[in-house]
């Protein structure tokens, strides 16, 4: 059985860089050599057996591929591939680029031997972005995203007929052919580049983002709105405790456009907590903003604001121009760690106050009351619940009686 560490890691080696990603590739059995591994650190080992691949998880560490030397083919444009298990230079043909075929052997006999095609090195010293085959974006479209991430991290151009390839492929809506998820997770790794701007204008000038975004535009200051956002996830303690960044920078991407414009971009991608955040922030605008603005209460701003996405918040903290509104939410944000109601669900159920809707509001108003200082003590809070459960049982008296 031999082993190699494969693509991106050997790549970066060479460039004098340790990339934090391995893959390895096994000539023999893949997923036996994988759970031997995932043995030894007594770890758990996800197989997929039909295309000869495994992936472990070692703790503290990143995941790590296991792959079946193999060849694969494509039946259609974007369809999954059908794989044939072969040697080590038969797999490297498989790559999507130059740069990226080449494998370290750690077999002891040949330990740091570097197997490559023939372009892979030349290509990689001139700074050469070169598809292997003439048929690499129609078998798989996402090469095209990739393509371009490659290009912008390292600074290296797309030679010509890679690059009328590309063209000719998002021409071909090739991109539709392929799943909606597998899109969206080429532009979350975007978001993981140092400049993911620079990706995304990119993508817009080779047509990319109006072929599966026809409503959108892309803001050209993308980059200082991406370098806010980032900015301010970093600074905030409460985004990163809730908040990943590339949820974040989605809604500057979309920034370009209005309502209800992003929310069909958000439902593309079939992201649901971005299609609340808009509906969210567009509520906001409309409905809750003045509200706020008006207000010097705690509780009236938080009565408004109840329930919505972390992300909204954030983003209403980013670009709120409003000094009274950012101190209202900061205020709210460290009421929400300090500032707790004496009394639980259990007390209130000592009231005679049964679970449900009821007890929700009275626990609500207990928490405005003391947001905005009216309740000081536990004893305040029970005298509040018990004068609201008995007005609550008053009206609904009043209401049987005029029935």
């Amino acid at each position: 059985m031999k082993v190699y560490l494969v693509g991106g890691f050997v790549r970066d080696l060479c460039l004098g860089h340790i990339s934090p990603d391995m893959d390895f590739t096994v000539e023999g059995d893949g997923i036996a050599f994988a759970e031997k591994v995932a043995s030894y650190f007594h770890t758990e080992c996800r197989t997929f057996t039909r295309f000869g691949t495994a992936i472990i998880h070692i703790p503290g560490q990143r995941k790590i591929d296991f792959v079946t030397a193999r060849a694969e083919s494509y039946p259609y444009s974007g369809s999954l591939p059908e794989v044939e298990f072969a040697d080590i230079s038969s797999d490297l043909t498989r790559r999507d680029f130059t740069i990226n075929a080449m494998a370290l052997a750690l077999k002891e006999e040949e330990f740091g031997t570097i197997y490559a095609l023939e372009q892979s090195f030349p290509d990689l010293e001139t700074g050469i972005i070169r598809v292997i085959h003439s048929r690499s974006f129609k078998d798989d479209p996402t090469r095209i995203l990739r393509a371009i991430r490659f290009e912008k991290r390292f600074q290296y151009a797309i030679e010509p007929a890679t690059l009328d390839l590309m063209k000719e492929s998002i021409h071909d809506d090739d991109l539709h052919r392929i799943s909606v998820e597998r899109i969206r997770n080429e532009f979350e790794l975007a978001f993981k580049e140092s400049n993911p701007e620079l990706f995304y204008l990119r993508a817009e000038q080779l047509g990319i983002m109006e072929s599966i975004f026809p409503s959108l535009t892309i803001p050209h200051d993308l980059g200082i709105k991406f370098t806010h956002y980032t900015k301010q996830y970093q600074e905030l303690a409460f985004s990163r405790q809730y908040l990943s960044l590339y949820q974040v920078l989605f809604v500057p991407l979309f920034s370009g456009i209005d309502f209800p414009q992003n929310l069909t971009c958000s439902k593309f991608l079939k992201l649901k907590w971005l299609s609340s955040v808009f509906r969210e922030l567009h509520h906001f605008k409309l409905h809750m903003r003045s509200k706020i603005q008006k207000t010097r209460k705690l509780g009236t701003a938080w009565k408004s604001m109840k329930g919505l996405h972390k992300l909204t918040v954030f983003v209403i903290l980013c670009e709120e121009q409003d000094q009274h509104i950012i101190d209202i939410i900061r205020a709210l944000q460290l009421a929400e760690v300090q500032i707790h109601t004496m009394l639980k669900g259990n007390d209130l159920m000592e009231l005679g106050i049964p679970k449900g809707t009821v007890m929700g509001r009275i626990l609500d108003r207990l928490y405005i009351a003391r947001l905005d200082g009216i309740l000081k003590t536990r004893n305040d809070e029970l005298n509040y619940a018990a004068n609201l459960w008995k007005r609550h049982l008053e009206q609904l008296k009043r209401r049987d009686v005029q029935h």
